[in-house]
């Protein structure tokens, strides 16, 4: 109705001004390091690797220094075989590649169908030198239930692996159980956070969620960052937990 009743140079302003106002604020958010959404940064032998969301597969950035992982190329890892009956075929999505007991192994979340519901955790299996130096091979997927999953991780303690995740069985929580190898959970599951309940302060229930768990470890504590609330809403935040018992995090 607008374009009906201006003039066509008034248009074309009104179009270049919304053009300079959208690639300004584009600007404004604009992610020094990477435009992949989920990134995930490990450090290795000297070089950065870098792996994200791209939506259809598992793919990598390696480089010396983390102003120059923008520039460098993705290196795909892994893309599903349509005639291997157990890769996911959708939706990839929150990769991670952990150094475990001196082998990679990637952790990501997909799909077997195009919508959400069949999101669950899956992890790759990778060489013993840089995450570039040998074939990545699919392994299973992760599981103790089939509630839907997502955004896996690992905690390395004590000797220890861990593996923690957002979960649909407990109103979209953050879990955590022990596993016996890289690819397979054992014993119960803990949930370590859960919105919507009394204990909480309401900033992660605009639509209650907690996902994307993220772990950090320093100066000999170890902190769980999250995501609060959901993307698509204003008031998206992180929580951090923090470990206050270091010999049992069950």
């Amino acid at each position: 109705m607008l374009k009906n009743k201006l003039p066509l140079c008034w248009q074309v302003c009104l179009a270049f001004v919304w053009l300079l106002s959208f690639s300004l604020k584009a600007q404004n958010l604009s992610n020094p390091i990477s435009d992949l959404a989920d990134p995930f940064i490990t450090y290795y032998e000297g070089n950065y690797y870098l792996t994200g969301t791209t939506g259809g597969n598992v793919a990598i950035r390696r480089s010396p220094t983390l102003d120059g992982l923008k520039r460098a190329p993705l290196t795909e890892i892994f893309a599903r075989d349509p005639n291997n009956r157990n890769h996911p075929c959708c939706n990839y999505w929150a990769p991670e590649i952990h150094r475990i007991n001196g082998r990679w192994y990637a952790y990501f979340t997909a799909g077997t169908n195009g919508n959400l519901d069949s999101q669950r955790n899956f992890v790759l299996e990778g060489g013993t030198g840089d995450p570039f130096s040998a074939p990545w091979r699919f392994i299973a997927q992760i599981k103790d239930s089939e509630d839907w999953a997502i955004d896996g991780t690992v905690l390395q303690l004590n000797g220890a692996n861990y593996f923690v995740w957002s979960s649909g069985d407990f109103g979209q929580s953050i879990v955590i159980a022990r596993m016996s190898n890289p690819w397979t959970i054992t014993g119960r599951r803990v949930i370590i956070s859960q919105p919507n309940v009394p204990q909480t302060t309401g900033w992660e229930n605009d639509r209650p969620l907690n996902e994307g768990p993220s772990v950090l470890q320093h100066n000999g504590r170890t902190f769980i960052a999250f995501s609060g609330s959901g993307c698509e809403t204003p008031n998206y935040a992180l929580g951090l937990l923090t470990l206050n018992n270091p010999n049992d995090p069950l």
